[in-house]
């Protein structure tokens, strides 16, 4: 399972459950999602490597988070937009993700 995806987008589950089940690509970015959060939070607990080491696991993460919405967004799982000045790896926003459906609009 995706824990860190699930955890840094709490208000999407059901979409990310879904495609995790149905798509492949979406997968596999969750997969290197949670590889490289699992290296970031193992490294809060130690001084990282190297600071530019650990920049660029960061910019990495953040890369992987804009293709994880950006594809809940394609598939109609709608997330807020992030707020100005807003840490990448902090909770969104407490408003929840909506499906729209094709009739809705």
């Amino acid at each position: 399972m995706s824990d860190h995806v699930l955890e840094r987008f709490p208000d999407c589950d059901e979409g990310i459950r879904a495609l995790l089940e149905e798509d492949a690509i979406f997968r596999e970015i969750c997969a290197d999602y949670e590889e490289i959060g699992t290296w970031l939070a193992a490294r809060q607990e130690a001084a990282p490597p190297s600071w530019a080491e650990y920049e660029r696991a960061r910019e990495v993460r953040d890369e992987l988070e804009q293709e994880i919405q950006k594809k809940l967004r394609k598939e109609g799982y709608i997330l807020p937009l992030q707020q100005k000045g807003r840490d990448p790896g902090s909770r969104p926003s407490e408003h929840p993700a909506v499906k729209i459906h094709k009739e809705d609009v």
